[in-house]
């Protein structure tokens, strides 16, 4: 259990530096800012919640 409370720490960790670093070079100019890499990184912000439940269903459905 505590590995997978240290991983969701790393992953919250990532995402606020992540953000911040957006946050400051769209201060600066929004051209600063890699916006193909920025919807990158939502797109998989947003899918990794969804993507990690049909995963370990189907874990479970295997070996359960």
């Amino acid at each position: 259990m505590a590995y997978s409370h240290g991983s969701i720490d790393a992953q919250k960790s990532m995402g606020v530096i992540t953000s911040a670093i957006m946050g400051v070079g769209s201060c600066k100019r929004l051209s600063a800012v890699r916006w193909s890499l920025a919807r990158t990184i939502l797109v998989a912000w947003v899918l990794t919640i969804p993507c990690s439940a049909i995963i370990a269903s189907l874990i479970s459905l295997v070996f359960l």
